[in-house]
């Protein structure tokens, strides 16, 4: 038989944050205990919580992260899957030295709000999961479920994290990369340019190349590129594709007087050259 996944589940009801809008909707965040050193039991599954527990859940959760996973925060834990009941998701995991595991999460709309400040939370942890890209995590938390009926008592309240905001959406914080990784995109992009200059047919000049090198490889262009992360070719590598299939005419190469033949007949043909006729037509005098 599969070992199961267990939850644990806390006790502590939140308290409510100030709202905030993004796209429209009305978004609070959270700080929250999920879990702390210690042995717990759950019906027939017994399990411990340490320093490296903790540790591989936050290892875990941004490798899901990153790779595109979301931590959902559903109502149920039967809902996990249904986005009908998918109240918010989990941004991010600290293990602390205290012995605890805290969570920032974010939910959104007034039934979430209602949801979190009437109820507890319980985070799901199966015994493997595996994503969309086929990686294969053990023992992650996948989900942290909105329940009544904690397991693990006594481990806070929800914190407050924003202020209060009902004009212009929360923007995200400014994402930077350090000097050494911006050099780096910068060199490919210009060993890429180039590439396109050598050669003995160049598909764009040394000028052209110089001019394409000041608007995609600035900082702040570079910086909006990597922090894109979708796998989708930004507008620099779409150009470059273009470029790539660009083979300018040499026009120092010559072929030689392009001339139409003036003969009053082609070789072995009686037929007359009605452009010659015409070179020779005699107009009347003005005498």
């Amino acid at each position: 038989m599969p070992n199961p996944g267990y939850t644990l589940s806390l006790s502590s009801p939140a308290t409510m944050i100030e709202q905030t809008d993004r796209n429209g909707l009305p978004v609070r965040k959270y700080r929250k205990t999920i879990a702390r050193d210690g042995d717990y039991e759950k019906g027939d599954l017994k399990f411990s919580i340490n320093r490296g527990t903790r540790d591989h859940w936050v290892k875990t959760f941004d490798l899901m992260k990153a790779n595109g996973t979301i931590v959902r925060v559903p109502s149920t834990h039967a809902g996990a899957a249904d986005p009908e009941h998918q109240l918010g998701e989990i941004l991010s995991l600290t293990a602390n030295d205290d012995g605890t595991l805290d969570a920032v999460v974010e939910i959104v709309g007034e039934d979430g709000f209602r949801a979190v400040e009437t109820n507890d939370v319980s985070i799901y942890v199966p015994p493997t999961f595996t994503d969309g890209k086929g990686v294969v995590y053990k023992r992650p938390i996948t989900h942290v479920a909105v329940v009544p009926d904690p397991v693990l008592p006594g481990l806070g309240k929800f914190e407050r994290l924003a202020a209060s905001h009902t004009g212009a959406p929360i923007m995200p914080d400014p994402i930077t990369f350090s000097p050494a990784i911006l050099s780096l995109a910068r060199d490919n992009r210009k060993a890429r340019l180039d590439k396109l200059v050598e050669g003995p047919t160049p598909s764009i000049t040394p000028a052209v190349r110089d001019k394409l090198l000041g608007l995609f490889a600035t900082d702040e262009v570079l910086t909006l590129s990597l922090s894109a992360g979708d796998g989708k070719a930004d507008l620099f590598d779409q150009l470059m594709a273009i470029l790539a299939e660009n083979h300018p005419l040499d026009l120092s190469r010559k072929t030689g007087h392009q001339a139409v033949a003036l003969s009053r007949s082609g070789p072995g043909s009686d037929t007359k050259n009605p452009v010659l006729d015409w070179v020779n037509v005699t107009y009347p005098s003005n005498n």
